[in-house]
């Protein structure tokens, strides 16, 4: 079986992982790229998805060419991380009887104008039990929860233990809530290092910005970095009724992960054996000191995190779960 990946497939994002694993579960993958052109910088890319947004006529031509890949390679199967699908994109795909599916990585605020929501999907996957329930409960669209994964591959403790590095490691976004979060983390002592995308140039200058490296980490470095960390602060977008894909990747990599005490966290992680988990700031504060005071303290949370992600949570174990429900 062929399966496109659309999506972009930078190193240790979404539709790389997703390609990577495909082979494990007996999959051929065909990495189909963006259906948009992505420019490397920021803002730039704003610019474009803008333009693509606005004018739609140039949004699907640039996306039936993708489609069109997708059927001279001779894709049995497509699967799209990406929400900006056109419908006439999954149209193409379905005139051409290739069955095609969306995983939606993102929280509900992000789904914008829900064209997935009006599209020929065979599936659509969100992480969101929730958006999943009222979906089915309304409409026709055949929406099933899927949660995000780890990587086995690089998302795994390293061979040999790093040194002990004690700060509290964030990767990720960093929107307004994570830098009010953030900001009152660096007032009361806590050393913290960021790690991702660079702050929004609209954000005004704050003292978390300071604690940025301005670097990417990813597969095998990312891993590193986090299980020498002495935590790995995942809190989650206000809007976030799942798990993001940090959860599963840090889980995954050993580290003592400190994350928002969420039922859906609950559903996928023993928060008593495998997480450091809060429910408030006083709550956040008091593990972290604890976590820095005595990093050797969470071996056994880091291990046991680690073996449950990848006994549970591969994405070998939900590319599976996609193969099976598309198959004819």
């Amino acid at each position: 079986m062929r399966v496109g990946v659309i999506g972009p497939d930078a190193p240790d994002l979404f539709a790389d992982n997703i390609a990577d694993c495909l082979p494990d579960v007996g999959a051929e993958p065909v990495r189909l790229g963006t259906l948009r052109p992505r420019p490397n910088s920021r803002r730039l890319a704003g610019v474009a998805d803008a333009f693509f947004t606005g004018i739609v006529a140039a949004d699907q031509a640039f996306q039936r060419r993708v489609a069109d890949r997708a059927m001279e390679l001779e894709c049995d199967v497509v699967i799209t991380v990406e929400g900006a699908t056109l419908p006439a994109t999954v149209e193409r795909l379905a005139e051409a009887k290739i069955p095609t599916v969306l995983w939606f990585p993102d929280h509900v605020a992000n789904i914008a104008r829900q064209l997935m929501l009006i599209a020929p999907y065979k599936r659509v996957y969100f992480t969101d039990r929730m958006l999943v329930e009222r979906l089915t409960a309304l409409t026709e669209v055949p929406a099933a929860y899927l949660p995000e994964a780890c990587n086995p591959r690089w998302h795994a403790p390293p061979p040999t233990e790093p040194a002990p590095d004690p700060v509290l490691v964030v990767a990720g976004n960093f929107y307004p809530s994570r830098v009010r979060l953030l900001d009152r983390l660096i007032a009361d002592g806590v050393p913290l290092r960021l790690y991702g995308t660079p702050f929004a140039r609209w954000i005004p200058n704050r003292p978390v910005m300071s604690a940025h490296t301005h670097r990417w980490i990813a597969r095998h470095e990312k891993a590193a970095v986090f299980r020498a960390a002495a935590g790995v602060l995942n809190n989650l977008h206000p809007a976030e009724n799942g798990a993001n894909c940090r959860l599963f990747e840090a889980t995954a990599c050993g580290a003592a992960v400190l994350v928002e005490d969420r039922p859906a966290v609950q559903e996928l992680f023993d928060p008593s054996t495998e997480l450091f988990t809060f429910s408030d700031y006083e709550q956040l504060l008091h593990r972290c000191r604890l976590l820095l005071a005595d990093p050797e303290s969470s071996r056994l949370v880091k291990d046991a995190a680690a073996r449950r992600a990848h006994a549970d949570h591969t994405y070998q174990h939900r590319l599976s779960s996609i193969l099976a429900d598309v198959a004819p």
